[in-house]
Order: structure tokens, then C-alpha cells, then sequence
């Protein structure tokens, strides 16, 4: 009996300290040329990289704000130039947004 407390106890705790994941699809254009569509899995509050075109890297960070936001911290780096921004974003909804030369179409969904 105690040993199926114990694990029933672990369990809980173990899955109360595992992160969401998320799916970012995405398209990344440069001067109205798209340059790459990836899509990332990525766990709540663990920064993610990603070089596209084997010119530019893409970092994002997502913390959770609620059941239908979250906060994304987005970076993009070309040669020596980075440019960061910070925003709130919906759950699966497709946004777009521009960062000097380049523009994302984003969507972000829960992984189950």
C-alpha cells in the first residue's frame, strides 16, 4: 500500500513539473522572398534556435500567460545585426508581424 502512495505521489509530481510544449509553424520572409516555413516543438520557458538559409538564426522563448496566450520573445540575427521583440500572442490563431526586413506569419499551438 505504501509503495502505491509513493508512486502515485511521484507521478503527480512529475507531471506537475514537466513543461507545456508548443508547435510554432511559421514562414520567415527577407525582402518579400521567403526563405524557409520551419515548424518547432518547444517546451515553455527553454529558448529554441534555428538557422534558416544557412544566413540567418531565429531564437524563440515561450512562457505561458494563459489558457489561450503566451508571451513569445522572438530574436533574429543576420550577419552581425539582431533584432529582438517581445509580445503577447493568442493560441492558434495565425499572426503575422514585421522586424525590419523580415516578416513571420506565426502560429502557436498547445502539443497534447
Amino acid at each position: 500500500m505504501k509503495n502505491l502512495l509513493f508512486t502515485g505521489l511521484m507521478l503527480a509530481v512529475s507531471g506537475s513539473v514537466c513543461a507545456q510544449s508548443y508547435q510554432i509553424s511559421s514562414k520567415i520572409d527577407v525582402n518579400e522572398q521567403t526563405i524557409g516555413s520551419p515548424v518547432l516543438i518547444v517546451n515553455a520557458g527553454e529558448l529554441a534556435n534555428i538557422s534558416v538559409a544557412d544566413k540567418y538564426s531565429v531564437s524563440v522563448l515561450i512562457t505561458p500567460e494563459s489558457a489561450s496566450q503566451v508571451l513569445l520573445n522572438l530574436a533574429t540575427k543576420e550577419g552581425e545585426m539582431t533584432r529582438s521583440t517581445e509580445l503577447s500572442l493568442p493560441l492558434d490563431k495565425k499572426v503575422e508581424l514585421e522586424i525590419g526586413k523580415q516578416s513571420f506569419e506565426l502560429l502557436i499551438n498547445k502539443v497534447q
